[in-house]
């Protein structure tokens, strides 16, 4: 697997979207119960980790 040597712009992008996403769904009005919607984002995390690995990795 290759492994960056830094960490840059890409990194502090993908943190600080993450970060304002959260801030988003906890500040938009509830139409899902609390449970429901942090196993819906960590679905999407879990998901989106394994089709990360999946296409990083060598053949």
């Amino acid at each position: 697997m290759i492994a960056e040597k830094a960490f840059d712009v890409n990194d502090w992008v993908v943190l600080s979207s993450g970060a304002i996403l959260w801030l988003i769904i906890f500040f938009l009005p509830k139409k899902i119960n609390r449970a429901d919607t942090i196993l819906i984002m960590l679905y999407g995390v879990t998901v989106a980790s394994i089709w990360d690995n999946s296409f990083g990795t060598k053949h």
